[in-house]
């Protein structure tokens, strides 16, 4: 029943959805433009000695259309580990340069996710909300605490997750070539089904029982102990779907598709989060004037 409210609840919020996607698409055309006015230079510097910059396209391109045979993948992992032993200096600080691209996309998506939230509370308890504008002006000190301990968590775990993940998938590779990779990506989403099982309640303790950020990111944890059999094969699922369309679809789209699809998760993800917590602590709640209890989960 989690599951089906929570799909009704990003159904019904398709305005919440657009305002979101228009947030994130603003935040990266920033995004875009210092990283063109000051890390392109410093970039292609680095890069000019060996092409570097056509060189990551080309990869990117291959990895994205590469049909799945074993031929096509050998070729592409050739070719990176080609292109990582070249110069490991250079492609450290390249690599940096995107690191800081993505720690500025991730503190603004974080930043966001408290006026989300506060929006479906409200919509889903008393039928109406402020609006996200609002709710963003309103919670902005709130917004900026939860997004700095957001993004430091993200930071540490997905460093540690990168380094686990690349020997499970190097060795899941070499013992079953493309269906090894396809496993890879399984384990990737459980791994991320996990970890939003963790951080669930974080949100809802935060903004419904007005909890400090860094208690209710400790208290969330605890918690999710009892909610991990309901909420873990939902973000699961989620997280693939995800991963799934946005590997398949990033470089035909300009990277649209996994902009919306992400903008639609984020949704989902909050819905769920919400939902849980009512059902943890026995509210009531509402989804297009249609009101439930905890008894109809």
């Amino acid at each position: 029943m989690i599951y089906r409210h929570s799909l009704m609840t990003g159904i019904s919020n398709l305005d919440l959805i657009l305002k979101i996607l228009v947030y994130i698409a603003v935040f990266m055309l920033i995004s875009m433009a210092i990283f063109t006015a000051i890390a392109v230079p410093i970039y292609n510097s680095i890069g000019e000695s060996f092409q570097l910059v056509n060189r990551m396209d080309n990869l990117h391109k291959k990895l994205a259309s590469t049909r799945i045979t074993i031929d096509g993948v050998d070729e592409v992992y050739k070719e990176i580990q080609e292109f990582f032993n070249q110069d490991s200096k250079k492609i450290g600080a390249a690599l940096g340069v995107y690191i800081t691209f993505y720690l500025f996309m991730l503190l603004s998506i974080s930043f966001m996710l408290v006026p989300a939230t506060v929006v479906l509370h409200q919509k889903m308890t008393v039928g109406y909300s402020t609006g996200f504008t609002k709710a963003l002006i309103k919670n902005l000190k709130l917004s900026f605490q939860f997004a700095l301990l957001h993004t430091i968590f993200n930071l540490i775990l997905h460093l540690i997750l990168f380094v686990i993940l690349y020997y499970i998938t190097y060795a899941l590779y070499l013992g079953l070539k493309v269906i090894g990779l396809s496993f890879a990506v399984l384990i990737i989403a459980f791994f991320q089904g996990i970890k939003r099982a963790l951080i669930s309640q974080w949100l809802p303790n935060v903004i419904i029982e007005k909890k400090g950020v860094f208690k209710s990111f400790i208290s969330s944890i605890k918690s999710s102990k009892k909610l991990m059999s309901s909420l873990l094969p939902f973000f699961t699922i989620l997280s693939l779907i995800v991963i799934t369309v946005s590997l398949a679809t990033s470089v035909f789209t300009a990277y649209l598709m996994p902009v919306l699809v992400f903008s639609i998760s984020v949704i989902f993800l909050m819905s769920a989060n919400l939902i849980s917590y009512y059902r943890a602590n026995k509210k009531n709640y509402m989804i297009n004037d249609q009101k439930f209890t905890f008894d109809d989960l």
